[in-house]
């Protein structure tokens, strides 16, 4: 079993959320659902809903010049393999870049736009990171001592929710080379009535040698 300052050394700090208001929305933003904001000329993505907008602090998270991503789901089909653009497109725009309103096809859902509302959080894993640790009862202990995270938040950075380990994520062979940037869960979510077909979680990773953003589905 680790010792707490072998475990104190994975904990990971987090912005929690959930969804609150609806709102207006603006490109300097966060939010759920709404309208997303785009150089002009950009399409919405076909048949996609828009999960929302997520803004990133510079000192926090600089995917070079990309403080900003969008993220748009296919509801109808209603699962995320690792890499499937056609399922979830992901938009990054840096900051100061003028950008405008993206028009919503027609027949396409457009979710009213809801403030976030933020926590500060600390996170452990919930995979083999832990290696055999994730398998002691007294990491429970350890980890309401050390963490305000449960695995049950949406949150930003940290790390993904994964059932089964990772070598269920495919095109994803090391791990440690993406980082989590946002992690969308369906039971908080759902909890305040912004109803998505995310089962369970969706896991959105940035690889900083590509330079692309990935996304997943858990459950």
């Amino acid at each position: 079993m680790p010792n707490e300052s072998e475990l104190n050394a994975l904990v990971r700090d987090v912005t929690i959320f959930h969804p609150g208001a609806e709102a207006s929305v603006d490109p300097t933003t966060s939010y759920l659902g709404g309208t997303p904001f785009a150089p002009s000329g950009t399409a919405w993505p076909n048949a996609m809903t828009c999960l929302g907008r997520f803004g990133f602090a510079a000192d926090s998270w600089s995917p070079g010049n990309a403080r900003w991503i969008t993220v748009f789901l296919n509801e109808a089909e209603g699962y995320v393999e690792w890499g499937d653009a056609d399922h979830v497109t992901i938009w990054a725009h840096g900051a100061g870049e003028d950008l405008a309103p993206v028009r919503a096809p027609d027949g396409v859902r457009v979710i009213p736009a809801r403030a976030l509302v933020l926590n500060d959080g600390k996170e452990l894993p919930y995979d083999k990171r832990l290696g055999d640790w994730q398998w002691e009862a007294e990491l429970d202990d350890l980890r309401r001592r050390l963490t305000n995270n449960d695995g049950g938040h949406c949150q930003l950075g940290g790390y993904p929710t994964v059932y089964g380990g990772f070598e269920s994520l495919g095109l994803m062979e090391d791990p440690g080379s993406y980082e989590l940037v946002l992690k969308l869960n369906r039971y908080p979510l759902g909890k305040e009535r912004f109803d998505v077909e995310i089962h369970d979680v969706l896991n959105v990773y940035f690889h900083p040698e590509s330079g692309e953003f990935y996304a997943e589905m858990q459950r």
